[in-house]
């Protein structure tokens, strides 16, 4: 069901500007997603969960503690600080931040799909590491619109070591009922049509972060992404990248709804 309009639709909350602006009410996609409320975990029981009721892989945490959370998005950084206290979890809305677009794409494309009355949904993350977040919160949202449907998740990960953890966090998930794989691969050698070819099935959402590969990768797949793939979510990692690649998908008709170069501040209706 889709909730009226004013009825909930709290204000985004944007960390990057300043204080004490007019509330900016969020994107119209979470209107359709309920948070899944308060929940209590602490730092020695399982990991938290998000707004959609996907439970977060403990190294999403890690990382933020080892590597530094000056290099994280401000809704991970929260979820960190929640999860290192040990306190009670919100399980908020994401902050405005450079994930936040990344959330709409994944509730745009399970919604796109639901609308259709298609009874099916499939998703591919690329670059999936150990924690495969994406493909999994996409078939959350898809089950929350669809809940008897049919879903196809896959993931591909370089690195083996991440790819098995990936595998044994399936279930933990909530990919237990899904059609799922996980893929050890190289994307850039295998190519897209092979590897998503393989699924059987047109994709409606693909999830790409694949460190600097998704320039060669797209651009020898153009055709087979125009036949079959909905909806195209990609992580890019220069400039040149950034905008070789935009300038490809528009001449190949896709429509560009977000576009944010890498280092670079980029006026949205919820502030740079």
């Amino acid at each position: 069901a889709t909730l009226d309009e004013g009825l909930w639709r709290p204000c985004a909350i944007n960390p990057f500007d300043e204080a004490g602006g007019a509330c900016i009410p969020h994107h119209a996609a979470f209107l359709n997603f309920l948070p899944v409320g308060r929940i209590e975990e602490k730092v020695s029981g399982e990991p938290m969960l998000d707004f959609l009721g996907v439970h977060q892989h403990r190294g999403l945490y890690e990382d933020v503690r080892d590597i530094g959370y000056h290099l994280f998005p401000p809704t991970r950084v929260a979820a960190w600080k929640d999860f290192a206290d040990g306190t009670v979890a919100e399980t908020p809305l994401p902050f405005v931040d450079e994930e936040y677009f990344q959330h709409v794409d994944v509730l745009a494309s399970a919604l796109d799909t639901w609308q259709t009355g298609a009874t099916s949904f499939t998703v591919a993350e690329l670059g999936a590491s150990k924690l495969g977040l994406w493909a999994a919160r996409a078939v959350a949202a898809w089950r929350k619109l669809r809940p008897d449907g049919h879903c196809l998740a896959a993931f591909a990960e370089i690195l083996p070591k991440q790819a098995e953890e990936l595998r044994r966090s399936v279930t933990q998930l909530g990919l237990g009922d899904c059609n799922s794989q996980v893929w050890t691969v190289d994307v850039q050698k295998v190519g897209l049509p092979e590897l998503l070819g393989s699924l059987g099935s047109p994709v409606d959402y693909l999830d790409m972060d694949i460190e600097g590969a998704e320039l060669p990768a797209i651009m020898q797949a153009r055709s087979f992404l125009k036949d079959r793939v909905r909806r195209i979510h990609i992580g890019t990692h220069s400039r040149h990248i950034h905008h070789s690649l935009e300038q490809a998908l528009r001449q190949d008709g896709w429509h560009i709804v977000w576009s944010f170069p890498n280092h670079a501040y980029v006026q949205t209706p919820y502030g740079r």
